[in-house]
């Protein structure tokens, strides 16, 4: 928990000691109430600036930095991804995680820690609230004790079936990748030959026994200087990532680092933008048809390197956005989501010219999918 005691620094009197001047203006952080704070983390599950947040986090920090009692992450919304506990920085009792952008309120994992260590049952579950799989972690070991398809239909029961779903990728350290996954499970653990698949094609194959994994073949172009190799496994075949692991290893990024291409205008009388609520819930929307595209496999749908998305709109006398259409032959995924954000939450000075939304989605060799986002006149 050294990485925690950051934020002792962080909320003491001696903050700009901390930050060089130019840096010393960035709130990463919100005291509301004594040791009560809101934090701000992004897309990658970095705690970040205030300006670029996409989620929140609501919590209480002890005496050593630590974070201490209950916490509950919120998105930009106000809906709850995420809750639990901690005792002196140490995860301590149930912990709920829930699905994100449209399908709030909805479990997607719920467990309990044990000083900090996962322990007991964990239930994880689809979207239409059906049990996903049904994991043990022992003081032993983490063991797949049953596994369900969508319809309900048991594929893996007590620690023994044929395993068809989505897991996770050590080689992510984002805590957001998922990978289509095909193989058997004997007493709780991946046994012979698995066969994983990312964005519609192969990702690698591995093959073990009884648990222990024996070697694995990577596909071309998928990690760099990777191909054959016996040293370790690049998958997380029983416990899917979730975001707050990401958190307590407490990353800072400054939004500059979130976004290469911040919002800009191409005239001087666009300062007045509310540029805050636009690039929130625009940012929003592109991040829940990414998700949504990862969760269903349909990365195939960006190809390697920029895929360009532009949407025109005027502004209204009233200074709404209106007359939104897609203006590029790609990123038909987006409009809907993408104009229900700029009809509902922007609003701008009125203005005779017309505005252009440019959106840059980049996916890089690894598969990543990452967004630049700008604003200028036509």
């Amino acid at each position: 928990m050294k990485r925690i005691l950051i934020l002792f620094f962080l909320f003491s009197s001696s903050v700009s000691k901390i930050f060089c001047q130019d840096t010393a203006k960035i709130f990463f952080y919100n005291v509301i109430k004594n040791d009560s704070v809101e934090m701000y983390f992004d897309y990658r599950n970095n705690f970040t600036e205030k300006e670029c947040a996409r989620y929140k986090r609501y919590t209480k920090i002890d005496s050593e930095g630590n974070f201490d009692g209950y916490f509950k992450d919120v998105n930009m919304q106000g809906e709850v991804i995420g809750n639990g506990n901690y005792k002196n920085g140490i995860k301590e009792g149930t912990f709920e995680v829930f699905y994100n952008h449209g399908e709030a309120n909805k479990l997607k994992c719920k467990g309990d820690f044990k000083n900090n260590i996962p322990t007991g049952y964990w239930y994880f579950y689809h979207t239409n609230g059906k049990v996903e799989r049904k994991i043990l972690f022992n003081a032993i070991d983490t063991l797949l004790i049953d596994a369900y398809n969508e319809k309900g239909e048991q594929l893996v029961k007590d620690g023994n079936g044929l395993f068809i779903g989505l897991i996770g990728s050590s080689a992510d350290p984002y805590y957001t990748v998922l990978i289509q996954a095909n193989g058997t499970i004997f007493h709780g653990k991946p046994n012979g030959q698995w066969v994983t698949k990312l964005g519609g094609g192969l990702y690698c194959t591995e093959t073990y026994n009884q648990g222990k994994f024996v070697s694995g073949k990577m596909s071309p172009n998928k990690i760099k200087n990777v191909s054959d190799y016996n040293d370790f496994s690049y998958l997380d075949i029983i416990y899917l990532p979730q975001y707050i692991y990401r958190l307590e290893e407490f990353h800072l990024t400054k939004c500059e680092e979130v976004n290469k291409m911040p919002i800009v205008s191409n005239s001087k009388s666009d300062n007045n933008y509310s540029l805050e609520n636009f690039k929130s819930f625009v940012t929003d929307a592109i991040s829940k048809v990414i998700e949504s595209d990862v969760r269903n496999n349909n990365i195939n749908d960006y190809l390697q390197g920029d895929n360009l998305l532009k949407i025109s709109f005027d502004i209204s006398d009233k200074g709404k956005p209106i007359n939104i259409k897609k203006i590029t032959a790609w990123g038909d995924q987006f409009v809907m989501d993408i104009s229900s954000a700029l009809s509902m939450h922007a609003k701008f000075p009125a203005s005779s010219s017309k505005k252009i939304v440019t959106i840059t989605i980049t996916r890089d060799a690894s598969n990543y999918l990452t967004y630049r986002l700008g604003l200028g006149n036509e």
